[in-house]
Parts: C-alpha cells; structure tokens; sequence
C-alpha cells in the first residue's frame, strides 16, 4: 500500500464534494532528504465550497503521512490543490526530479496489515493522555492565570449542516482575564503572555503525541470552583436555546423593547434562571470608568461579599463578574 492507497483508504469515510477526483503523490530527493507532495485533485476547475473542503483535509493529510511515514521524509511533506488536467500538464517537473533516484518510490509501500495497525493507533482516544499532560504541566505552572483546560475528542466536536467533521482535538483553556479580573485592561505584556501560554500548549501535545490540535481560549474575571467553570461547557436545555442562550454564564444583549441592557443564563445546582441586569438609559462602569461611582454603587448594595453579590440568581453577582459596576 502507497502513500496514495494508504491516504484515500484512510479517509474513505469523509463526505467529500462530487467535484473529488482522488489524490496523488510524488516523492523526490532534495539536499535534506527525501520530500514527498501531496496533490489534492478536483475533475473540475473548483468552487469556493470545494476550496473550503480541501483547505479543511489538507493539514489532516500531511499530518498523516508524517506520522506514518516521517522517519523516510526528512525532506518534509507538503500539499497543494490542482485539477486534473492542471496536474498532468505540470507533473513533468516532479518525473524530472524523480530520475535522480528511479527507486525513490519504493521506500514507501506499507503492507495493508502494517497499515491497519498504524490506522488503529491513530485513531486511539488521547482525551484522557493530553488532558492529564496538560494539568500536570502547563496548568500547574500558570495556575494564577489558567482556571481550567477541557480536552475535546475530534468525533465529539458539534459540526454545522454542512461543515466537513472535525479532524483535530479541540482544547479549550480558560484564562483570567477581562472585565472584573485582576488582569484588566490587558496590557500588550499580558496578551503576550496568553499567547505565548497557547503556543506552549499546541507544541507540547505535538512534541509528545504528534498531534495537531485546534486552541480556544476563553475569559473568566476569576477562578471559581470547578462545578462552576464546567457550567459553560454544559448542553442547555432546548427552552432556553430558543430564546438565543448557547452557554450558562454568557452575557447577551436584551431584546430592543427591554428595560434591561443585558441578560445571562443562570444555573444554580439543577435549577436554570434568567437574569437581567443594568438599565437602558443608565451608564455601567464599563462605560464612564469612575471608581467613585463604583465604590458608592457597591456600598449601596451591601457590598462585593454579600449574600446577594455571590448568588448567581441576583443581577449583582453578574455585575461583579462582567465588571459592569
């Protein structure tokens, strides 16, 4: 089985566009070793949903044929996108480089057995391995900034009609940050520091399992206990999905004839509640940034501690979270 065979028979499975001719490989010599490029062919000159669909498969492929066949391919592996007149007019330029070695391609046949082993190591379930790697190592030494990291399966990721399936892990990481946390406003140092944190994270997973993978991060003013960060990642019910909430603790924007400026989807144990908070017409302290206003605002209410401040039933506990007062 060649790289071609081992590819195709690989993602047999995708749904791809009728447009999907197949695809082709060809591997050279170059001065840091042996290359191979991946072709992705179409019948067809392409439309923008059949570019969306290669754009999609092409990390997936050259992550696939490194890791099956990286020790030969010093070279590197590369992709492109052609049709398949444009190919076979253009594929001379790989046949000239091929005759510097006639016997290139037959250091890369795999039996099907050997396939079939490596197929069902790569589709082993790393949830478990990388959400453990992750908390012991990157988690544990950012703890003052990283509240939680989730780890989601490719398979378990929710795909759009129409959205080709997910290929990569998703890993989701909440930072402190934003209105009402300790690392607001965020200066050009701090955002610094989130991204070189994410960075950290993707060529960790790679350099231990050989795993690309997608990063998300996310925003919380502080660090609750975990029930609470895990709320967001929660299904909410379809009554309340109806009414536009995708997550638990997520501020949207009122409907216009309101009197409140915004609202969030409250959960407190089993029970589910809509809370609405700050009025139209009246400035927030997001809005007129005076710390006089926001001292007296919470004297008036009994101050941050209260028992109504860290109810996530009373508007008062989001207004500590979103920092709005």
């Amino acid at each position: 089985m060649g790289i071609e065979e081992m590819v195709e028979s690989h993602f047999k499975n995708l749904n791809k566009p009728d447009n999907f001719y197949g695809i082709k490989a060809d591997v050279y010599p170059t001065k840091y070793g042996k290359q191979a490029h991946v072709t992705l062919l179409m019948k067809e000159p392409f439309s923008m949903v059949d570019s969306d669909f290669l754009h999609s498969i092409a990390t997936p492929v050259r992550d696939l044929v490194k890791k099956l066949f990286g020790d030969y391919l010093m070279g590197g592996v590369s992709s492109s996108n052609s049709t398949i007149d444009n190919y076979d007019s253009s594929k001379w330029w790989y046949e000239d480089k091929k005759k510097v070695n006639e016997n290139v391609k037959t250091t890369f046949i795999i039996t099907e057995s050997q396939y079939n082993v490596i197929k069902e190591e790569s589709e082993r379930d790393y949830t478990d391995t990388i959400t453990n790697l992750l908390k012991k190592t990157i988690q544990s030494e950012y703890k003052d900034i990283i509240c939680d990291i989730k780890v989601t399966h490719p398979k378990d990721r929710k795909v759009l009609d129409g959205q080709p399936k997910y290929n990569h892990y998703k890993i989701q990481v909440y930072f402190v940050g934003g209105y009402g946390s300790n690392l607001f406003p965020r200066t050009q140092a701090v955002v610094g520091k989130y991204e070189r944190i994410m960075d950290t994270i993707w060529s960790t997973i790679y350099d231990y399992l050989n795993i690309a993978t997608d990063i998300y991060k996310t925003f919380v003013p502080k660090c609750e206990d975990e029930s609470e960060v895990s709320q967001m990642n929660e299904e909410v019910p379809d009554r309340y999905k109806k009414r536009g909430f995708t997550k638990v603790g997520v501020k949207k924007r009122a409907s216009s004839g309101d009197s409140h400026k915004w609202e969030v989807l409250a959960k407190k144990g089993d029970k589910y509640k809509i809370v609405k908070g700050g009025y139209r017409g009246m400035k927030d302290f997001t809005q007129h940034k005076d710390p006089q206003r926001r001292k007296n605002f919470w004297s008036r209410m009994g101050g941050k501690d209260s028992a109504k401040a860290n109810d996530p039933f009373s508007p008062l506990y989001w207004h500590k979270r979103f920092g709005t007062w």
